[in-house]
Protein backbone atom coordinates (compact mmCIF):
# COMPACT_ATOMS: atom_id res chain seq x y z
CA UNK A 1 0.00 0.00 0.00
CA UNK A 2 1.34 3.41 -0.97
CA UNK A 3 1.38 5.94 1.83
CA UNK A 4 0.51 9.56 1.27
CA UNK A 5 3.37 12.02 1.90
CA UNK A 6 1.66 13.49 4.96
CA UNK A 7 1.15 10.04 6.49
CA UNK A 8 4.80 9.22 5.89
CA UNK A 9 5.81 12.47 7.60
CA UNK A 10 3.51 11.80 10.56
CA UNK A 11 5.22 8.44 11.05
CA UNK A 12 8.72 9.88 10.69
CA UNK A 13 11.14 10.90 13.40
CA UNK A 14 10.79 14.56 12.34
CA UNK A 15 7.17 15.09 13.33
CA UNK A 16 7.74 16.07 16.96
CA UNK A 17 10.56 18.49 16.15
CA UNK A 18 8.58 20.12 13.34
CA UNK A 19 5.49 20.41 15.55
CA UNK A 20 7.50 22.50 18.00
CA UNK A 21 8.81 24.68 15.18
CA UNK A 22 5.42 25.11 13.49
CA UNK A 23 3.77 26.19 16.74
CA UNK A 24 6.30 28.94 17.39
CA UNK A 25 5.14 32.47 16.66
CA UNK A 26 8.49 33.26 15.01
CA UNK A 27 7.94 30.51 12.42
CA UNK A 28 4.46 31.76 11.60
CA UNK A 29 5.69 35.33 11.22
CA UNK A 30 8.62 34.18 9.08
CA UNK A 31 6.23 32.33 6.76
CA UNK A 32 4.06 35.42 6.34
CA UNK A 33 7.09 37.59 5.61
CA UNK A 34 8.35 35.02 3.12
CA UNK A 35 4.97 35.26 1.40
CA UNK A 36 5.20 39.06 1.32
CA UNK A 37 8.74 38.86 -0.08
CA UNK A 38 7.61 36.49 -2.81
CA UNK A 39 4.74 38.79 -3.75
CA UNK A 40 7.14 41.74 -3.87
CA UNK A 41 9.36 39.82 -6.31
CA UNK A 42 6.51 39.03 -8.71
CA UNK A 43 6.18 41.02 -11.92
CA UNK A 44 3.53 43.76 -11.99
CA UNK A 45 0.16 41.93 -11.89
CA UNK A 46 -1.58 44.87 -13.61
CA UNK A 47 0.23 43.85 -16.77
CA UNK A 48 -2.17 41.45 -18.57
CA UNK A 49 0.58 39.00 -19.50
CA UNK A 50 1.64 38.69 -15.84
CA UNK A 51 -1.66 38.62 -13.98
CA UNK A 52 -2.53 34.93 -14.41
CA UNK A 53 0.99 33.75 -13.67
CA UNK A 54 1.24 35.95 -10.58
CA UNK A 55 -2.14 34.82 -9.28
CA UNK A 56 -1.19 31.15 -9.68
CA UNK A 57 2.11 31.66 -7.88
CA UNK A 58 0.44 33.45 -4.97
CA UNK A 59 -2.24 30.74 -4.70
CA UNK A 60 0.43 28.03 -4.75
CA UNK A 61 2.48 29.78 -2.08
CA UNK A 62 -0.61 30.28 0.09
CA UNK A 63 -1.44 26.58 -0.22
CA UNK A 64 2.12 25.65 0.73
CA UNK A 65 1.85 27.77 3.89
CA UNK A 66 -1.47 26.08 4.71
CA UNK A 67 0.12 22.65 4.32
CA UNK A 68 3.10 23.64 6.49
CA UNK A 69 0.74 24.86 9.21
CA UNK A 70 -1.04 21.50 9.43
CA UNK A 71 1.61 18.99 8.32
CA UNK A 72 2.25 17.78 11.87
CA UNK A 73 -1.46 17.25 12.63
CA UNK A 74 -3.11 13.91 12.04
CA UNK A 75 -6.12 14.14 9.73
CA UNK A 76 -9.50 13.76 11.44
CA UNK A 77 -10.91 10.27 11.40
CA UNK A 78 -13.75 9.66 8.99
CA UNK A 79 -16.91 8.47 10.69
CA UNK A 80 -19.80 6.69 9.05
CA UNK A 81 -22.97 8.71 9.34
CA UNK A 82 -26.32 7.01 8.98
CA UNK A 83 -29.10 9.51 8.37
CA UNK A 84 -32.15 8.61 10.49
CA UNK A 85 -34.50 9.14 7.55
CA UNK A 86 -33.19 6.23 5.46
CA UNK A 87 -34.88 2.85 5.65
CA UNK A 88 -31.99 0.48 6.35
CA UNK A 89 -34.22 -2.61 6.40
CA UNK A 90 -34.82 -2.55 2.64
Amino acid sequence: MVREPKQAFLESQHRAAFEQIANQEAFKVACEYAMLEMVAELPDPREPSNSWDSACKVAGARRLLDILATLHQAPPEMKSVKPPTLNYKV
